[in-house]
């Protein structure tokens, strides 16, 4: 007679690679960002810049008018060059004694007080110009030439986002699991593939109402797409160990 056939269930065991993630949902933040506003008062008289143009560091974005200041400059400077031919004269005839020592150092006073008139009156010149503190992207502008501006006005806002940061809070259950030079990864909502950046810092302390640590990853290469301020998806590998 033949053996009557039964089946059984079973499962194949195999070594296999077990990666322990952590996922959620991070922000992309500028690497800076400023507000650019006027130290002074006074009339716009230059527009160095298009809305969302890509500017260097030190281009002139906003010229006010000078004019009063520069002469207060120029007074300033010459008061310091007759101030200098005084003292020159006073130290010659200290020598042959037609002064007393005490002329001189009124000399040496008076030239002092001149130049420090004269740094003054340049670092009031310089308030008129709005420069680029870095190089990277203006954004929409509030000025317009003629436009009077006042002291604390803003003009416009500059970031830059190359290299750009990921920031990301880590639940606080995984918190001694992250450290800086670990990899984060992050892509945009919708894209298929995902970055790799590298973490470089953490807060010092974790959150006390989230209860997470807040961590960021420097992303070094093409940053083109990329808004600062935009959510992408962020998966950090915290392990990876064999198992059966």
């Amino acid at each position: 007679d033949a053996f009557p056939i039964s089946s059984i269930s079973a499962w194949i065991a195999r070594d296999t690679t077990v990666d322990r993630t952590v996922q959620g949902v991070g922000t992309l933040v500028p690497q800076a960002q400023v507000d650019l506003r006027a130290e002074i008062a006074g009339r716009v008289t230059k527009i160095g810049f298009k809305e969302g143009q890509e500017v260097k560091q030190g281009q002139l974005l906003v010229k006010i008018a000078d004019a009063d200041l520069v002469a207060s400059r120029d007074k300033a400077k010459a008061a310091v060059e007759f101030m200098r031919q005084t003292l020159s004269r006073r130290k010659e005839q200290l020598v042959v004694q037609a002064v007393a020592l005490q002329d001189v150092d009124a000399a040496v006073q008076a030239l002092a007080s001149a130049e420090a008139d004269l740094a003054l009156a340049q670092a009031l010149l310089a308030k008129t110009e709005i420069r680029a503190p870095f190089s990277g992207r203006v954004g929409l502008t509030n000025a317009a030439v003629g436009q009077y501006l006042v002291p604390g006005q803003a003009v416009s806002t500059m970031a830059s986002v190359r290299p750009i940061r990921v920031e990301f809070q880590v639940p606080g259950d995984e918190v001694s699991q992250v450290r800086p030079g670990m990899e984060m990864k992050f892509r945009a909502w919708g894209a298929k593939d995902f970055l790799s950046a590298k973490i470089y810092a953490t807060d010092p302390n974790v959150d006390s109402v989230s209860r997470s640590l807040r961590v960021r990853a420097l992303w070094t290469g093409d940053t083109k797409g990329m808004v600062a301020g935009t959510a992408v998806e962020v998966a950090i590998q915290l392990s990876r160990s064999k198992a059966i």
